[in-house]
């Protein structure tokens, strides 16, 4: 995955964000979150990213997330830590 090429297409770099997210996101973990939060939220609507940092040991990435029941977009906030060469989401937390 690039954050960005030569075509800079926004479309494709949030689909392949999404495919990368769904390969190393186990299924019981999205039903748990989704459980928890979809009550409060509802589906969201659109996801843009806001910052991504990286440091030595994780990578942080805030997006804008809106949802379906909320009129400002909440902060979404995924840590990202390498584990024994693979990329594992370390938390994950939002701020509405």
């Amino acid at each position: 995955m690039q954050l960005a090429d030569d075509a800079n297409n926004y479309d494709e770099f949030v689909q392949d964000w999404a495919d990368y997210v769904i390969k190393r996101f186990s299924k019981k973990e999205f039903n748990r979150q989704r459980n928890e939060y979809y009550p409060l939220l509802g589906r969201h609507t659109k996801l843009e990213p806001a910052y991504i940092h990286r440091n030595p040991t994780n990578i942080v990435v805030q997006w804008k997330m809106h949802c379906e029941k909320t009129v400002e977009p909440v902060l979404l906030v995924n840590v990202f830590t390498e584990i024994n060469g693979e990329i594992k989401i370390h938390a994950c937390t939002f701020f509405n």
